[in-house]
């Protein structure tokens, strides 16, 4: 009996901010304060140690937005590797744009979206999030500090079925909703490609093993 494997396995193809995270702007991610792309420092002014993409050229002082890669762990809160999301400060960064993570897209189809996000507790600082799928505004949200959305017990969102195009974007945008420090958020986004196409019954037979466990990751 010939093996049938579903076609969401076959040819899926997976972007994750996390895994593909690196110095390097595109050809899929984008990292931008505003519209401006933000510059790669290896060290930066706020907590915990980081290095990755800010907006300013001033590490110690007008350097947010940014978007980091946790590289000193706290207990409870943050974990060597985890994406960090800082938001404009009332006190830094404020001619800068707002915080922009961008994803963009080579094919035409349907793509879901994986959105994660926690706070790591600072008192007062809440932040305003929204996701975009070109044009259409898939969810948005405020991240209060004290929401209980800790590492351990994060706020996950899932978007199916999202139509993208050739040089269609997702975009996720965080705001500061508390008018004073900006906020930081931890943050993970996974958009993975639907493919349509099924293999002749025969050929399912020949290559169904294993299929669902190689998922190609874009880099």
């Amino acid at each position: 009996m010939a093996l049938m494997v579903s076609s969401i396995c076959i040819g899926a193809t997976v972007s994750d901010l996390k895994d593909d995270y690196g110095p390097t702007q595109g050809p899929y991610w984008y990292f931008l304060s505003g519209f401006t792309q933000m510059n790669w420092y290896d060290t930066w002014a706020g907590g915990p140690g980081a290095n990755g993409w800010i907006a300013g050229t001033n590490t110690s002082g007008d350097f947010v937005p940014a978007v980091v890669k946790v590289n000193t762990a706290v207990p409870g809160t943050w974990s060597v590797g985890d994406i960090g999301i800082h938001a404009l400060d009332g006190y830094n960064g404020g001619a800068n744009g707002d915080a922009q993570i961008a994803w963009l897209s080579d094919f035409t189809g349907l793509v879901d979206i994986t959105l994660t996000l926690w706070t790591p507790g600072t008192e007062g600082r809440n932040g305003e999030w929204q996701l975009y799928g070109n044009p259409a505004l898939l969810g948005s949200g405020v991240l209060y500090w004290d929401s209980g959305y800790s590492q351990a017990n994060p706020l996950v969102m899932t978007f199916s079925n999202v139509p993208v195009g050739t040089g269609d974007n997702i975009r996720f945008w965080y705001f500061n909703n508390s008018g004073g420090g900006g906020p930081m958020a931890g943050i993970d986004l996974s958009i993975r490609q639907l493919d349509a196409a099924v293999p002749e019954r025969d050929s399912l037979a020949l290559v169904a093993v294993g299929l669902c466990v190689l998922l190609v990751r874009r880099r």
